[in-house]
């Protein structure tokens, strides 16, 4: 698919969401609502797995708008378990997503 949209791009789109920059926007907003609501605002830390990083960052994101002592918690398995949103990162054969340099880089120690 990747090819076909490089050279065809009247009718083909890529989103290519590993490197999209805009790939953690779309939902996060309705999820912070909902966790907030269910928790009653109560909420210290968010564990959740990694897949291409965009809900982890995005939620990581919404949920420090509300309290900044918030921690987000990544879950990275050291090898593929076959279940998509659960990716390794640190093997040369892994897609690591390009702005997930970044997100590791601002988040800092637990």
């Amino acid at each position: 698919m990747h090819r076909r949209s490089e050279t065809d791009t009247q009718r083909y789109f890529f989103c290519d969401q590993y490197s999209n920059e805009d790939n953690w926007r779309p939902t996060t907003r309705r999820r912070r609502t909902e966790i907030l609501e269910q928790t009653g605002g109560r909420l210290t830390h968010v564990i959740a797995g990694v897949g291409t990083g965009g809900t982890v960052t995005g939620l990581g994101r919404r949920l420090k708008e509300y309290d900044s002592n918030i921690r987000m918690i990544c879950v990275l398995p050291e090898a593929f378990p076959g279940i998509e949103g659960l990716k390794p990162l640190g093997s040369p054969q892994d897609i690591v997503p390009r702005f997930s340099t970044k997100a590791s880089s601002m988040s800092g120690s637990p």
